[in-house]
């Protein structure tokens, strides 16, 4: 599961990266993914009651991709290859830059659009393209009508500038649409409204406003979050202590790029279990719905291979009862089958016989 950061030119997105990653000075160079470390108080909790000698928290990877305006070949080949298998997309808005909220709501027009264009000339050249082949292949019309009628609904909402993820679709289309495009404009989304620190501090609310109701006059219900990445990477270079006094400034209780990496980290269809002990409290992500073998799969092969079955018990649970020792005595760790769907927030110890 992969998520990017499209945005037009000088939006911020290497910026953005640099938040993840505590870089806040990136200007091009270095790594273009960044590994985001997602938080959750449930890891540190636990961390005080094991004192283990180390903590992992659950990662995912996130992209820089670049500007979806380029105008350099090269830029333009990357950014079409990299964005082939992205699940979810991060849209950058370079609001810093802009003297008002009209120009903030003109650049997301203006991104908004980019996608539209690039997905319209995806539907035309495939039409034509359908189209020389029925003149030759006559035949091949009964087989090619439902692709047809899909293309050009879609391509009706795009000409109206709205997103096609509005369609009602059947199973036999989402599956078309899956296995031969990648459209922008249905793919998951959030969108970074990336506003300067003044901004921030004095007029977040009043552009958050305005923002959603950009978003409902258009019909998109993604969802979107003003952020001022150039202070959030700063942010990452603080050491730890001193984190909170910065905060309080923004009158912040946590870094916004936290909320951000939970919502993509939702939209990923991912959840947390975690596995705990002395040497090591770590969580994992796996997919909702996957069950304790995928779990034990995550943690290593030979696990899932000679998989048992599971010792399961919710971590907000042993947090209250103190021990795993406390749990099994009062029957509140459960022996689970690998049929068994691993819940988020369960801590989970696999016995398995290779």
């Amino acid at each position: 599961m992969k998520a990017g950061i499209i945005g037009l030119a000088s939006s911020g997105k290497t910026t953005l990266t640099g938040a993840f990653t505590g870089k806040s000075r990136i200007t091009g160079k270095g790594s273009d993914i960044a590994i985001a470390k997602v938080p959750d108080e449930r890891l540190y909790e636990l961390e005080k009651l094991y004192s283990p000698e180390k903590i992992t928290p659950a990662t995912i990877q996130i992209e820089d991709l670049p500007p979806l305006n380029t105008r350099i070949k090269e830029e333009k080949l990357k950014f079409f290859d990299k964005t082939k298998n992205l699940d979810v997309q991060i849209l950058c808005i370079g609001g810093y830059r802009c003297y008002n909220t009209e120009e903030i709501l003109k650049e997301l027009a203006t991104l908004r659009f980019e996608l539209i264009i690039n997905d319209l000339d995806v539907i035309t050249k495939r039409l034509e393209k359908i189209e020389i082949e029925l003149k030759k292949f006559p035949k091949m019309k009964p087989e090619r009508e439902s692709e047809i009628k899909l293309l050009n609904g879609i391509k009706t909402y795009l000409e109206e500038e709205k997103f096609p993820s509005l369609m009602d679709l059947d199973d036999n289309s989402k599956k078309l649409l899956k296995n031969n495009y990648n459209f922008f404009t249905l793919r998951l989304s959030i969108y970074v409204i990336n506003i300067s620190s003044e901004d921030y501090m004095n007029k977040r609310q009043a552009i958050e406003d305005e923002v959603r109701q950009y978003m409902a006059s258009v019909g998109d219900s993604s969802p979107f979050l003003l952020m001022d990445a150039l202070t959030e990477a700063d942010i990452m270079d603080i050491d730890g202590e001193e984190i909170g006094e910065f905060l309080k400034v923004f009158g912040l209780k946590e870094p916004a790029k936290n909320k951000l990496i939970r919502k993509v980290y939702q939209l990923l269809g991912l959840i947390t279990f975690f596995t705990v002990g002395e040497d090591e409290v770590r969580a994992w992500n796996i997919h909702r719905g996957d069950t304790a073998v995928s779990a034990a799969g995550a943690i290593h092969s030979d696990l899932a291979r000679g998989f048992i079955r599971a010792e399961v018990v919710e971590a907000d649970l042993l947090l209250k009862l103190g021990s795993l020792n406390t749990a099994k005595s009062q029957g509140k760790l459960r022996l689970e089958g690998k049929n068994y769907i691993v819940k988020d927030g369960d801590i989970v110890h696999i016995l398995f016989n290779v």
